[in-house]
Parts: structure tokens; sequence; C-alpha cells
């Protein structure tokens, strides 16, 4: 699935592939107003792909990429760039304890206390039946539960190699494109620290973001639904396009 975001092609010999998750694909926002869409109107590139998809993290990243250049999409000899957005959540997707999407290992993660989705990670039945009996939000409170505490480490851990894996495919079959993973503003200290130190002791490359005015980060358009503002694509695609500048 392909988000058909009418990008504004240029005459430059060049191709920018964008993955992650709504973040990219631009949930509940207007195509010209993703984070592509507005990278296509500055770069000027041959070609410029949103490849987001809601709900996904750095497993489906992986999987989608090596699937692209099986199938030759992803041309070896194109020049240009990949970038892959990492938002918190991801962390968490990246675990690997339930296979709920068969083709690409992807857990849920948001736990939502007024719908009935739960944690591909919970794996402590008693635990589970608490949350799915009693399903409110001050069950949680009781309970002090806070999703992305559960095994943050092994989750970082795995996300990383996600990446190194990703990092490692493209030098090997895209050698003329350049890896970047871009820390999405909305990733809290707790992550960022651990991913970046991550990242970095593997040598991936990456552009780390912080939005002053968080609040600004995402609209509601009900209680529980919410999707990325076009003050934070504008922003987030600014500061990728000096990254890739340089």
């Amino acid at each position: 699935m392909l988000r058909e975001c009418n990008h504004k092609l240029g005459n430059i010999d060049k191709s920018l592939a964008i993955f992650g998750c709504s973040d990219v694909f631009g949930h509940g926002l207007d195509p010209e107003h993703t984070i592509s869409h507005l990278l296509s109107e500055k770069l000027n590139y041959s070609k410029v792909t949103n490849y987001g998809r809601p709900g996904s993290g750095t497993n489906f990243f992986l999987y989608k990429l090596e699937k692209l250049i099986e199938k030759g999409i992803i041309s070896t000899q194109e020049q240009g760039h990949i970038l892959y957005v990492l938002a918190e959540g991801h962390v968490s997707r990246a675990n690997n304890d339930f296979k709920l999407y068969p083709l690409f290992n992807a857990p849920v993660y948001d736990f939502n206390p007024s719908t009935p989705k739960f944690d591909g990670f919970i794996q402590d039945k008693f635990f589970y039946r608490v949350i799915k009996r009693v399903y409110s939000s001050r069950a949680m409170e009781l309970i002090n539960y806070d999703p992305l505490d559960y095994n943050l480490e092994k989750k970082v851990k795995n996300t990383c190699k996600l990446l190194n894996r990703a990092k490692v495919l493209i030098e090997q079959n895209l050698k003329n494109q350049k890896f970047l993973v871009i820390i999405h503003p909305n990733t809290g200290y707790k992550v960022r620290d651990k991913i970046i130190n991550c990242m970095s002791s593997m040598n991936i490359a990456y552009l780390n973001l912080n939005y002053s005015n968080s609040s600004n980060l995402y609209e509601y358009e009900f209680e529980m639904d919410e999707h990325p503002t076009l003050e934070a694509n504008q922003y987030i695609s600014k500061e990728i396009l000096k990254a890739i500048s340089q």
C-alpha cells in the first residue's frame, strides 16, 4: 500500500524513499501535508515515495525494504536517500513477542483503555486478565503500569538490531543510497537516550529531532484518534532537508 501524495517530481536524477508509521503516512492529513510531499516540493528529485504504514514499526520497515530490493523496485543504480522515521512506539513494535501480523511480526503497541486493543508484549497472564477484566484508566492507575517500561532494554536492543540489518542491506545492495534514521520529536527521553547510544555504537546515521512546541505535534479529531499536524511535518521536513543537503 502506497500513500498517493502526487509528489512534485523534478529533473534531478535522484530518489528518496521514506518509511515509518502513521506519522509518515500522514494519517488524518491531506496528501499535500505529508512529510514526503513537503520534501518533494523542495528537493526537485525525479522519484519520491511514501512507504509509511499506520501501526507499523522497524520490523515492517526491514521487511518492506527487503521486498523492494528483491523485486527491483528500489534499483541498485539509483542515487539518493532511504529515510526511516523512528517514533517512540516502534521500540515496542520491534519486540517480537507476539506474531499479530504474520508478514512482519509487529505486535500491537498502543494500549488504549477505552478500546479493545492490547499490547503484544504483555506476557504475565494474570496481569493481562486484570487489564482485560477491569479495562479502565482507573485500573491502569492502580497497577501503575507503563507499557513502555516493560523490557525496555530488550526493545531498544531489538530495534537497533533491525536498524543495523537495514543498514547492512543498503550497504550491500544499494551502494548509491544513503541511509538515515530520523528520531521523531514525539520520542521521550527514556527511549531517545538509549536508542541514540545504541545506534551510535553501530555507526547508524541518525537525525535527532527535538520540537520545542510538542503540544502541536498532534491533533485529535475525537477523543482518542490523533494524527500529525502540518506544523510538525513542516518542521520535520525542514530539518531533513538540512541533513541530507550536507
